[in-house]
């Protein structure tokens, strides 16, 4: 039942649980002509509760999405809309910095925090996965490995085209 939701109990609860990753406090930066991500300390998570008498979820929608500032960020943007028929939570994440297992887990930390229980804590962070995967390039082992796989896969041709979804037969397509 939506009325039983609260909207700013939600919207303290997403920051809550954004304050968790702290692999989600980061901006894209190029340094020394590669791409790297850089993590953002004092970044604030702001998660605004907007009153709104609109009920129409797209109209709500096409008003929430924008680019992200990449060199800036955050990578990351929430909304609480709380409209006469629903208490929305809007939520972008950017793929740098999340994917779909990712989503769940925040997901499902945010019903923990939002239930007032103890959420689940991150075993390994983002930052030291990327050390770790770092300082296993520069080992021999990587390095045997490598050319294991380029020996193997030698001359094999692959077409790593995505392939578009079909579109159906929908008027705005035709």
């Amino acid at each position: 039942d939506y009325m039983s939701v609260d909207a700013q109990k939600l919207a303290d609860a997403v920051r809550q649980t954004a304050e968790l990753y702290p692999s989600m406090k980061v901006c894209a930066k190029v340094i020394d002509g590669a791409p790297c991500i850089v993590p953002v300390n004092n970044m604030t998570v702001i998660v605004p509760v907007i009153k709104t008498e609109e009920t129409d979820v797209d109209k709500l929608e096409s008003e929430f999405i924008k680019p992200f500032d990449l060199e800036n960020g955050p990578l990351f943007r929430f909304a609480v809309y709380d409209t006469p028929k629903s208490v929305i939570l809007f939520s972008d994440v950017h793929h740098l910095i999340t994917d779909g297992t990712s989503q769940s887990l925040f997901m499902k930390n945010l019903a923990l925090v939002y239930a007032g229980k103890e959420p689940e804590k991150e075993t390994v962070s983002s930052f030291a996965l990327c050390s770790w995967e770092h300082k296993q390039k520069q080992s021999a082992k990587f390095s045997e490995c490598k050319k294991f796989f380029d020996e193997m896969l030698a001359g094999v041709e692959v077409d790593s085209n995505i392939i578009a979804d079909e579109i159906e037969n929908k008027p705005e397509h035709n």
